[in-house]
């Protein structure tokens, strides 16, 4: 009996919706941490001081930044970075998206060591690092004296929160049977809008200080951390891997729900056995015409997902309406993500990927048309567009997990993730070119948003309904044909 088989007997029980449960709020809170700094790092009017020629009370705040201005007056000063730390104006407004890409540097930078800590600790006990991680690196910045320090905090903080997500994913995931794992996927991933919809009226809450709203979140993952501390075990499927066969049984008779009487005795592992460095994988991704094919394809379609989603993500400050109220509005889109799984149980994984990425771009192109109509009309095309680009996102997010053997996962996953965060860091730059016109950001967007359809059409396989591969000759195959040509093709 193999890990999956075992899964599979052990079915949906009430270890694995506790599992389930503590996952989900994981993941709430990581749509509260990611949404956050759109609130405590938002834009604050503000107007040279050398042009007050009125009561301050009476001022009108252009925002206009003017040549040779020895100080800049802000509306107000503790509610935002921006205006606590003097970043409103050229070059140092500039600052801002640095501050937000240099985030996602962090993240891609953490790839090899997410991957490394994986493999020799397990996903527990990474779960806890990182929650500890995140509340020192959002902490700090509180008593930092410049943007500087701040933005040397952020990195961290992006680097903390690839372990943290990776590794609540993944030990939510592999102990879930195979029928359940597209909708819980993508359900997880929806809490990410239920938490971007939760930290805005808290944000508001606390709108009178930026490090009172930095405060509020960095106490949540304390308790996280003491949940996985005592109250769940460690992977299952990585304890088989590592070939620590007492332990693994001894967790999935706790996971048992009916099968009472079927006994673990006979578990055993076919993975490949052998740990592969971060070299070796990519030697490994890239053995043969169709394993290379499918790495180019995951590399260039999450590269072009995150520039996009990120976009969509930042976007919240520049629509027309109060931040605080569209930040509630538009990411209630994330909600309704697990719809999908209604037509990808019908079509599959590739042509709902292909028709939401369509709709995308839609609805990228027509943004700066609605904004110019009227406001409802903005945030009904602006929810559509995170509804689709949350989708795109989420529907990847699981499919890289499936496409991958074991031997490749951990590693093949934040091989791409490091990849596709070069579109993260890029996102936040490409929103400034609104300064020139406003279609232009979403343009950009809406071509790169294309790119991986024909990708996807011609060298990804479909997954749906298919066990996770657990050697490289289970990989599936393209398109439904009888073999996959990886082994022929590495031998050649």
């Amino acid at each position: 009996m193999n890990v999956e088989n075992a899964i599979e007997i052990c079915g949906f029980g009430y270890m694995q919706i506790f599992i389930f449960l503590v996952t989900s709020i994981a993941y709430t809170y990581l749509g509260c941490y990611l949404s956050a700094i759109n609130f405590f790092q938002k834009s604050i009017p503000f107007i040279c001081a050398d042009n007050i020629t009125a009561n301050i009370q009476n001022i009108n705040y252009t925002s206009k930044c003017v040549e040779g201005c020895s100080k800049y007056i802000y509306k107000s000063y503790d509610n935002s970075i921006y205006s606590a730390m003097d970043l409103g104006c050229s070059p140092r407004s500039i600052v801002i998206s640095i501050n937000q890409g240099i985030f996602y540097v962090g993240l891609a930078v953490c790839a090899p060591l997410y991957s490394h800590l994986q493999e020799k600790l397990g996903r527990k006990p990474v779960v806890i690092i990182s929650c500890i991680l995140m509340s020192l690196t959002l902490l700090i910045p509180i008593a930092s004296p410049n943007i500087y320090a701040v933005m040397a905090m952020r990195l961290l903080t992006g680097a903390a929160l690839l372990l943290f997500e990776m590794s609540v994913y993944l030990l939510g995931m592999e102990v879930i049977p195979r029928r359940y794992r597209s909708f819980i996927s993508l359900f997880y991933l929806a809490c990410n809008g239920l938490g971007s919809i939760i930290i805005s009226p808290i944000s508001y809450l606390f709108e009178y200080s930026w490090k009172v709203q930095i405060i509020a979140i960095a106490i949540p993952p304390q308790l996280i951390a003491l949940i996985y501390l005592l109250f769940i075990e460690e992977s299952p499927r990585w304890l088989v891997y590592k070939e620590r066969m007492p332990e693994a049984i001894a967790i999935l008779n706790t996971y048992k729900k009916k099968n009472s009487n079927i006994s673990f005795s006979g578990l055993r592992s076919e993975s490949e056995k052998s740990t592969l460095s971060l070299i070796e994988t990519v030697v490994e991704l890239f053995k043969g015409r169709a394993m290379t094919l499918l790495t180019f394809t995951c590399a260039i379609c999450w590269m072009n997902i995150n520039l996009v989603y990120y976009g969509m993500f930042y976007d919240i400050g520049s629509l027309s309406g109060n931040i605080y109220i569209d930040g509630m509005i538009v990411p209630t889109a994330e909600l309704f993500v697990p719809l999908n799984i209604i037509f990808m149980i019908r079509f599959g994984r590739k042509p709902v990927f292909i028709a939401v990425l369509i709709v995308t771009t839609i609805a990228l192109v027509l943004l700066p048309i609605a904004k110019q109509i009227s406001y409802p009309l903005e945030i009904i095309d602006s929810f559509i567009g995170r509804f689709t680009a949350t989708s795109i996102y989420n529907i990847w997010f699981g499919y890289q997990g499936e496409v991958l053997p074991t031997r490749l996962r951990n590693n093949g996953m934040s091989i791409f993730e490091a990849f596709g965060r070069i579109g993260s860091i890029l996102a936040p730059f490409i929103l400034q070119l609104d300064k020139y016109d406003f279609a232009i950001p979403f343009l950009i967007y809406g071509a790169f948003n294309l790119l991986p359809i024909p990708l996807i059409i011609l060298f990804a396989p479909e997954t749906h309904n298919q066990p996770l591969p657990e050697k490289m000759t289970e990989i599936l195959p393209i398109n439904n044909k009888e073999a996959y040509p990886l082994m022929e093709d590495s031998k050649q």
